[in-house]
């Protein structure tokens, strides 16, 4: 179902992509980009939610890879679809503000603002109500 989180169940590499994702955090924290995208990359593979918004961020921002917002928006896509919480705040952001950088840049095109503007507040909802943006911070 749209917006649920996938459980062990639904994804029978769990654990490994699970695994390669606690890698990439620990590599990216580091600003270790080129082993983060490595590890990213193998559990977005296994459609682990938390990498593929990873590597979102990662094109971006132009983190190793060039900046590539196509790209970003692809895997925030896929990560929404997952059901994870800040990706959905981040495509919010990307379609309402098209990419300005900050809030209060300007708008993008009417339609996507709109659809930007409830992924952010369904992602602001999820956090009030239910305590939960994504299984990874």
């Amino acid at each position: 179902m749209k917006g649920e989180t996938i459980s062990k169940i639904e994804m029978p590499n769990f654990d490994v992509a699970q695994t390669a994702y606690r890698a990439g955090k620990q590599f990216f924290d580091q600003k270790q980009y080129a082993r983060a995208y490595e590890a990213f990359s193998e559990a977005a593979a296994l459609d682990y939610p938390a990498a593929l918004r990873k590597l979102g961020f990662m094109y971006r921002y132009g983190l190793l890879v060039p900046k590539d917002v196509k790209r970003a928006r692809e895997f925030w896509e896929r990560a929404v679809a997952k059901g994870d919480g800040y990706a959905t705040g981040f495509l919010g952001q990307l379609l309402l503000h098209g990419t300005s950088r900050r809030f209060g840049g300007g708008f993008s095109h009417p339609r996507q603002a709109l659809r930007g503007f409830r992924l952010i507040a369904s992602a602001i909802l999820d956090t009030i109500f239910w305590q939960k943006l994504t299984w990874e911070d």
